[in-house]
Order: C-alpha cells, then structure tokens, then sequence
C-alpha cells in the first residue's frame, strides 16, 4: 500500500502539483483495489460530475411547477456543492462516495484495454461537452473521454479518442451485485496519413463496415438469418469471422473495384452466402455540385436477397449501367442512353451537337450496344458471392 502511496505522490509531482494535507471532505482517497488501473483526478468538478453519470451523486433536482406538480430537472456540479454544504447530513459528496467513483471508474477503463499497471491523469475537463483529458503516465500518450447521460429509449455512453481510433460505448451502471458494464457501440479507425478510415457499427441483427475518405465511401450491410445471441452484446458471430472482415475491407483503396470488394467479403463468410438474407456493397464518390449536406452520389451498387441476384450499378469508363432482377435495366453513356421498363424499350442521344450529329449511331446500334454491355454485367453478378473454398 505504501508503494501505490508514492506512486500516486509522484505522479502529483510529476504533474506540478503540490500534494498538501486536506479536510477529510476535499482529499481524493487512494482505493485499495489495486487490480484495475489507478485513476487520479486533477479536478474534484470532474471527480463529481463523473460521480453524477455514475449515478453514484445525485444528478437530478425537483423543480416545483406549484399546485403540487413538479419536474426533475438535471443538476450540475455547482448546484450540487451548494445543495451538499446545505444539507450536510445528506451525504451528497463524501469521501467514501468519492473513493467509490474513483475505483469504479478504473474498472470501466480495465474493460476497454487499459492495463492494470496503468496510471490515469484526468484532467482539462469541460463541463460543457462532458469531456475530458485521460493522460497515460506509464507513455505519456493521451486520449479524449466524453460522457453522455442516456433517456427514456438511449443508453448513456462513454467515447474516448486517441489520434489513431474513436470508439463509443454504452455504459450500464452497477446494479443488483454486477458491475458497470462497457459495451462497444462503434468504432471508427485511421488507416493510413491519406484520409482513409474504417468504421463499424455493433449489431445483432446486421454487420455494418464502412471504408471511406474524404471523397469515397464504402458501405457493406449483411443482415442475418437470426439475430446474434446478445447479453448486453453480440456473442460470437456464427456468420461472419468480423475480425477477417475488418482486415480484408481495410486493403480497399480508391477508386474501389466492387467485383473486388464482393471477393473480398466472401472471404470472410463462415456461412454459404445463399443462407443469408441480404448483401448490400454501395461505393459513392462525392459530387461537389450536390447539396451539402447529400453531395455523395451512387457509382457502383450490388444487392443480393438469399443469394440470388436482386439489383447491381456499376460506372465504367464514364458508362452507368443499372439492372433489377436481371429484367429492367438501364445505359447511360456520355452519347447515348437506352434503356428497358416492363418490356419497353426506350433510347436516345445525350449532349448532341451540330459537330457530333453525323457521327451518331441508330437507336437499334444504340439498344444493341446498350445489352451487349448489360448482359457481360449480368454475367459478372452471377460470380460476385461464389464462396472460396477454405
């Protein structure tokens, strides 16, 4: 104990902070549980209003509406300082409450990677955006915290950031004898210096994996036949080895092979590809004349129910083609565009000027190159989810 003693003593040191004996109310305690990283706090406001998320100090005030209705409203640290001084006896802000924070959060910290002989340096708090500094003494490396409370359907969350990844959690607090519990939500990787991340979205019911950069996107969705086993979290994945995915979506580069990409998943399928319900892959590439807040546009699709073939895009050479369900479709060219809807078939000339008039071709020449094309694209789907042997 002595040891962890002048650890934390020169750890205060290190931070330039002068270490004084204090009234019982204003020391942070040193918890005896040394089997979770040890967390200091360089701001009692932080200590507290984590002590808050917790659920560990009161969060919430009653506001008087009169004629005997009232409403809780959320309370922040300094009304709870003020409340606590005023009624002592309550206990709001104690030692051992505070001790209780300062454990239970290095148990949270245990639950996402970090060490047990780490120490933790919270500091830089802002009570505005619920964020914070964690510094990691044993690197000097740094990570950005932020907290949430949740609602009436939304789970709190906590989302600590280093310069490489971001992942967000949901927080379940302690109750009934178990302890707080960290689920991942999401995650959000850098890849390389030029932009590109990989994001992935938590799921029973679906894999969501997302490569993309400033201006290309990659969206892979598979539903699943049934829904993960969940207790707080998806159990092991019985249709896709996720960590293979992740691995294989990372190599995806820009501008993006779809026929490539389609490989690529198949790989990492555990189950035959007919078995499950849907395969979407969508790249978009960004179109700066589009509205901002929508300005990244459809290049390359592929949508396959149980399967079976049910709608590709694909953009070539400035050339657009747009099957469903290997009956309509749709060309478009620079040129010409042609096209078939429930057995009609329409066509005609794009951008024609007096220069290119007498190099047009006829609609039949146009209609025939159209399906040429179409059907070397509908052989191509026909392989896009062929599952290599393993």
């Amino acid at each position: 104990m002595n040891n962890l003693k002048n650890k934390i003593n020169k750890t205060f040191g290190i931070l330039g902070i002068e270490k004084k004996n204090k009234p019982e109310e204003e020391q942070i305690s040193i918890p005896k549980d040394t089997s979770f990283p040890i967390v200091i706090f360089t701001d009692k406001k932080l200590h507290i209003s984590l002590g808050q998320w917790m659920n560990i100090m009161p969060n919430t005030i009653r506001q008087s509406l009169g004629g005997g209705n009232a409403i809780y409203m959320g309370m922040s640290v300094e009304e709870l300082l003020k409340q606590d001084e005023i009624q002592k006896e309550k206990g709001y802000i104690t030692g051992k409450k505070l001790d209780e924070i300062q454990i239970r959060f290095g148990r949270l910290l245990s639950l996402v990677g970090i060490p047990a002989t780490e120490t933790c340096i919270l500091s830089d708090f802002n009570d505005k955006k619920n964020t914070f500094k964690c510094v990691f003494k044993s690197t000097g490396k740094s990570a950005t915290i932020t907290y949430y409370y949740g609602g009436l359907e939304d789970s709190a969350e906590l989302i600590i950031e280093d310069e490489n990844t971001r992942k967000v959690y949901y927080y379940y607090e302690a109750y009934e004898k178990k302890p707080d519990k960290l689920v991942l939500q999401s995650e959000t990787q850098k890849l390389d210096n030029k932009g590109r991340k990989f994001h992935h979205f938590v799921s029973e019911f679906t894999y969501y994996g997302d490569i993309y950069d400033e201006e290309n996107q990659c969206k892979v969705e598979i539903k699943y036949p049934e829904s993960l086993e969940y207790d707080y979290e998806p159990k092991d994945n019985i249709y896709i080895d996720e960590k293979k995915m992740e691995e294989l979506l990372s190599t995806i580069t820009f501008p993006a092979n779809i026929e490539e990409i389609c490989q690529l998943i198949s790989q990492a399928l555990k189950q035959d590809p007919a078995s499950l319900p849907s395969i979407s892959v969508t790249i978009k590439k960004l179109d700066p004349s589009k509205n901002k807040s929508d300005n990244f546009v459809v290049t390359d699709r592929v949508d396959f129910s149980n399967g079976k073939f049910a709608k590709i895009i694909i953009t070539r050479n400035g050339k657009t083609i747009n099957i469903t369900d290997f009956s309509n479709w749709s060309y478009t060219s620079p040129q010409y565009h042609a096209s078939i809807t429930d057995n009609t078939i329409n066509c005609g000339y794009n951008n024609l000027t007096a220069d290119t008039l007498s190099k047009t071709i006829t609609p039949e020449e146009i209609v025939s190159l159209a399906k040429s094309e179409v059907d070397s694209i509908k052989k191509l789907a026909l392989t896009m989810f062929q599952q290599q042997k393993k």
